[in-house]
Formats: C-alpha cells, sequence, structure tokens
C-alpha cells in the first residue's frame, strides 16, 4: 500500500495519460460521490471533466465544435467551492501545451494543484492505442499503424502523449517536481490501483470498485472493424453519425455482448515492435527516476519479462470467427439505428406540440401563425428522411 500524498486542501489533477486505467478510476469515483464527500474529497459528476477538458485544450466533439468555455468554468467553480480536497480527471489533459496547462493549473489554483499520472508497460499500452484507433475509423493495420508510431522521425504526436518521463517533466515545470507523482499500476495485483489510488489521495480503502471493464478487441474482431472502415467513409463524411451508430453502438455492442473463444487470437505486438517498446520503457523509466516526482508502485514491472522471440505471430480471423463478429456489429447497428428513429421522432412530436401551441397562441391573439415553427418542422422530417432512408 502506498503512503497518503495528497495533502488537506489541494487539488488532484488525473492526466491520465490513455490507456492506464483513467477511466476505470473515474467510473468508480463517480459511483461513489456522495461518500467521496463524507472523506473530504469533492469529484464534480461524471462527464463534467471531459467536457471541461476538450473547452479548455478547444478539442472539438465527435460531430459537434468546442464546448462551450462555461462547462470549463462550471467545472472550476465547483472545485474552488470545496470544503477539502477535490479531483478532476481526464486522460486529454495529457494532450494539454505547455501554455494550456498553464492556464488549468492557474485556473484550478496554481499553489494548491498536484499532477497524478498513472502508468502501465507501454508494450502492453501499444495493442490498446491501435484497438482505440480502429474504433475511431482508423485503417491501418497493426504493423503499419506500429511502425508509424515507433518511428522517431515522424511520431512528435505520439512522443507528446506517450514519452511519459517528458510529460511528466512539462508538469513539473508548472507545478513544481515536489506535485508530481506517477502511480505504476501493478497487473500482478488485480486491484493494485484502486487500493494504491485511495491511499494517495487519502480516501477510506475498498471504496471504489470497478464499475464496468471494457475488454480489449481479439484480433479477429479488430481486423472485421478495420475492414469495415476500409469500405466506409462515415467516420469523415458525418463524424457525428458515425460516433453514434458505430462507435458507441455496433462497435461496443460487439464488446459487450460477444464473449470470444479462449483460443481466438489477442492483440500482441510483433517481435520487431515489442523490442522497440522495451527499448522506449526503459528510458522512460529512467527518464522519471532521473526527473525526481513521487513515484508509487514498483516502477521495475513497467518492463515486461516474456522473451521478445516468444511474441505471437500474426493470425487471421477464421470463417466461423468472422461471421460471427459481422453478425454482431449487424445487431448493435440495428439497435443503434432504432434509438437514432426513436429520437428523431420523439424530436417531430415535440416540434408539433410546439407548432400547434403556437397556433392556438395565434388564434387568440387573431394574428396570423408563424413560419418558423412550420421551418422547423420541415426541418426534422427532412432530417428522419435524410439519415433514416425510407421512414
Amino acid at each position: 500500500m502506498v503512503e497518503p500524498w495528497l495533502g488537506p486542501g489541494a487539488v488532484l489533477l488525473h492526466i491520465g495519460p490513455r490507456k492506464t486505467g483513467t477511466s476505470a478510476l473515474q467510473s468508480a469515483q463517480a459511483a461513489v460521490i456522495p461518500e467521496l464527500l463524507d472523506a473530504g474529497v469533492t469529484y464534480p459528476v461524471d462527464g463534467r471533466h471531459r467536457r471541461a477538458a476538450k473547452a479548455v485544450l478547444g478539442r472539438i466533439r465527435w460531430g459537434g465544435d468546442v464546448p462551450d468555455d462555461s462547462f470549463w468554468e462550471a467545472l472550476v467553480a465547483e472545485v474552488r467551492s470545496r470544503p477539502d480536497r477535490a479531483v478532476v480527471s481526464n486522460e486529454i489533459f495529457a494532450s494539454a501545451t505547455a501554455e494550456q496547462a498553464d492556464r488549468i493549473v492557474a485556473d484550478l489554483g496554481q499553489q494548491e494543484t498536484s499532477v497524478l499520472m498513472t502508468l502501465r508497460p507501454l508494450e502492453k499500452m501499444l495493442p490498446s492505442l491501435w484497438q482505440q484507433a480502429i474504433k475511431r475509423g482508423r485503417t491501418l493495420t497493426l504493423e503499419a499503424w506500429l511502425e508509424r508510431a515507433l518511428d522517431e522521425a515522424a511520431a512528435d504526436r505520439f512522443r507528446h502523449l506517450n514519452r511519459y518521463d517528458q510529460l511528466a517533466m512539462r508538469w513539473a515545470d508548472i507545478v513544481g517536481v515536489d506535485r508530481v507523482a506517477v502511480l505504476v499500476a501493478d497487473s500482478s495485483r488485480p486491484d493494485a490501483l484502486f487500493r494504491d489510488y485511495e491511499s494517495l489521495v487519502g480516501i477510506p480503502q475498498g471504496l471504489l470498485k470497478p464499475e464496468r471493464v471494457n475488454r480489449s478487441l481479439t484480433l479477429p474482431e479488430a481486423e472485421v472493424i478495420r475492414a469495415f472502415n476500409q469500405r466506409n467513409d462515415l467516420v469523415d463524411s458525418d463524424p457525428g453519425l458515425f460516433q453514434r451508430w458505430f462507435r458507441t453502438g455496433a462497435f461496443r455492442a460487439l464488446v459487450e455482448n460477444r464473449t470470444p473463444p479462449a483460443d481466438e487470437p489477442k492483440v500482441r505486438l510483433p517481435p520487431w515492435a515489442l523490442a522497440r517498446a522495451r527499448e522506449i520503457q526503459a528510458e522512460i523509466t529512467a527518464g522519471i527516476r532521473e526527473g525526481g516526482v513521487a513515484i508509487f508502485g514498483d516502477p521495475t514491472t513497467l518492463t515486461g519479462q516474456a522473451s521478445v522471440s516468444d511474441a505471437a505471430a500474426p493470425a487471421e480471423a477464421t470463417t466461423e470467427a468472422a461471421t460471427t463478429i459481422a453478425t454482431e456489429l449487424l445487431v448493435g447497428l440495428l439497435d443503434s439505428a432504432q434509438v437514432t428513429r426513436a429520437e428523431l421522432a420523439a424530436e417531430v412530436v415535440k416540434v408539433k406540440r410546439q407548432r400547434n401551441k403556437a397556433r392556438a397562441n395565434a388564434r387568440r391573439r387573431k394574428r396570423p401563425d408563424t413560419q418558423e415553427n412550420r421551418r422547423s418542422l420541415s426541418s426534422i422530417k427532412a432530417g428522419v428522411r435524410r439519415r433514416l432512408p425510407g421512414a
């Protein structure tokens, strides 16, 4: 168990990065907000963190625009009104530029803010990051994606997000080395991340429990989705619809509803990429140690023990596996379409009611009906016809 680190009245800014257990910690905290408050920790309602982070970083939402800055201002106001400690958590904070990070810390409180990073071995994160790219509509094979990500000359953005020693130092330049901590997730202890986090923040042991477990895609599942992406341009032509129908619709349904056979191939790094990942991991671990930030957990666990020669060769999906995967994707897509149809139908009913009310008011005032509600209804109907052919 790690020692308490977050002081009285402090703000913990958990910046991720991606695929290091941040989502698990966020959902676990969101489920016990009243209990956290009893323990002296303010945790804003789940969902506010992401919208606020996108607002302050100028990140565009899927199928939309940049959230209004009021989302960030509301989060800051809640944090500043805390009775004791507070936690703000989202993995996209890790992508902040130096200027953005300056503003984030200044708004939360220059003297009160401490920064936490959670870490997993790079060799375990790379397959997860490729799967995330596939779910976002990308089409590169694992091999091609790894070549691009691990290419020193072409991977500036990758290094900005995944050279965690440099990431720690960027934030240390703003808040000070003594207020940056790294929490190493220990895969040999299933609940270690939750227990160590509780100790570090100073909340009762056992309070946080896993709310959801997002299993990884198998290699056949990832390849079927990638093949679909190659034939579908919706991610570019209508990102909002892709988000609703596929990323949080069909793709999520596949993960939640299908149980892969135990022998279905996993996504694993080829030998050359595993060796390179371990070289980079050794540099990261050395950089973190030399940087002087607080380290909780055993950083030696960040380097895998399996032999590079044991890395799995790529496998192809069997016809049976591809059929069941495609079936689950189709069912998830149909479910998403039905939800969209129901939402649009409800919107039509709402606009009709507004139009009828406006007409009634116009008759009472002996005024001609307005054109606005007719246009609104026509717009909704056009949307239904456009997005759901045959409706």
